[in-house]
């Protein structure tokens, strides 16, 4: 998706893709086997997970930081 789309699209539609396809641990094992299903499954966790770094590498550094600081002052509150 990203080499087709670009980063910023090609993250939201894989993000959807996975939604409808409802990617789960049980379908990753009940194709792949148990433990490459579950390592499978792990890494797509992983990939979906907003960190600090990803921020600084979509952002660059400083405004990474300050978008990073911002969503986490955001989610606080709930």
């Amino acid at each position: 998706m990203i080499e087709k789309y670009g980063e910023e699209e090609g993250k939201k539609r894989w993000k959807k893709y996975c939604k409808t396809r409802g990617i789960t641990k049980k379908r990753m094992i009940d194709k792949y086997g148990k433990e490459e299903g579950e390592k499978r499954y792990r890494n797509f966790l992983d990939n979906c997970k907003s960190t600090l770094e990803k921020f600084i590498s979509k952002h660059g550094e400083v405004e990474g930081l300050k978008k990073w600081n911002e969503r986490n002052e955001k989610n606080k509150a709930f």
